[in-house]
């Protein structure tokens, strides 16, 4: 039997009582991962800040000729900086 889980409910794999017992100390051992999901998920977030910068740094003439042609449209004029 292998036991899955903080309940340890009996699942049937076959095989050896030896491997059976292996993964069990193995699920018991290692079977936490409630923070390693939380770091993945920080982990996408940087790499999607990064690709976003990265992005509006490369497309940054071509973006504010758009939102030149936008101002335009409306008549006004931009702000100087």
């Amino acid at each position: 039997m292998f036991y899955k889980g903080k309940g340890l409910k009996k699942i049937k794999l076959g095989g050896s009582k030896m491997l059976n017992y292996l993964m069990t100390w193995m699920k018991c051992k290692f079977g936490e991962e409630d923070g390693q999901a939380m770091a993945e998920y920080g982990l996408i977030i940087a790499l999607v800040a990064v690709l976003l910068i990265a992005s509006i740094l490369v497309f940054k003439d071509a973006l504010a000729s758009v939102f030149q042609s936008i101002i335009d449209g409306f008549g006004g004029t931009a702000p100087s900086s």
